[in-house]
């Protein structure tokens, strides 16, 4: 520190030195004033390009949406997106409400079951693309499900592995049915014609599915 100090009392600045000194660093800070008004004029610039871009997209977002509203409904044409009859489209799934309407959609017969062992509560009636009727039971916790469709392969739906199957006679028509420890939960059955498929939640005894089946294929309800 002695030494710097002895060094700096040696230093002679004359008037003109002075002058250039102070010009020196005037312009340094002219310099670095400007160097920090570019920098804030590009990141404003940056803001508002991003700022445009983005109101850009949300007005094209909203074109677009305005388009589908409007213009969807006169691609499709009337009554191809909901009929009166259907409540709910999807995935070829119509829902409809009841079962006239539902006979109508798959264009067969369907009638309604009786005899399940619960106290039915609600209906749901779906077709499946035009070809297979199912109407939902609900009641007291419990759910039934049936099935009709042309032909005769199996319409369930379900590949489960049960370790009960067993095959009875109902009438003239053999009726697959599937549970566990000879509870079942499932028929399945065809007349020729139609395939059918009965899955109840709670579970029957081969002699109550037997007479549950009967009593309807001789009242021809299904």
């Amino acid at each position: 520190m002695k030494k710097y100090d002895e060094i700096m009392n040696k230093i002679e600045v004359d008037e003109a030195m002075r002058k250039r000194i102070l010009s020196y660093v005037e312009n340094l800070n002219l310099e670095t004033e400007k160097a920090a008004k570019s920098r804030e004029e590009s990141k404003i610039r940056q803001f508002r390009g991003r700022t445009v871009r983005n109101i850009t997209a949300a007005a094209a977002c909203i074109a677009i949406l305005l388009v589908c509203t409007f213009a969807w409904p006169k691609l499709t044409g009337p009554g191809e997106l909901e009929t009166k009859e259907s409540v709910s489209i999807a995935n070829g799934m119509v829902e409809v409400k009841s079962i006239d309407e539902l006979s109508a959609a798959v264009g067969f017969p369907v009638n309604e079951v009786e005899g399940l062992p619960f106290t039915v509560e609600k209906e749901v009636y779906i077709s499946y693309w035009g070809e297979m009727a199912q109407i939902e039971y609900t009641g007291e916790g419990e759910t039934a499900v049936f099935r009709k469709g042309m032909g005769t392969d199996d319409v369930s739906g379900d590949y489960n592995v049960y370790s009960s199957v067993k095959e009875i006679m109902v009438g003239a028509n053999p009726v697959t049915l599937k549970g566990e420890n000879d509870v079942f939960t499932l028929a399945v059955w065809t007349d020729g014609n139609y395939s059918y498929s009965l899955d109840i939640s709670k579970g029957l005894s081969e002699d109550e599915w037997s007479e549950m089946i009967q009593l309807a294929c001789v009242n021809a309800r299904w």
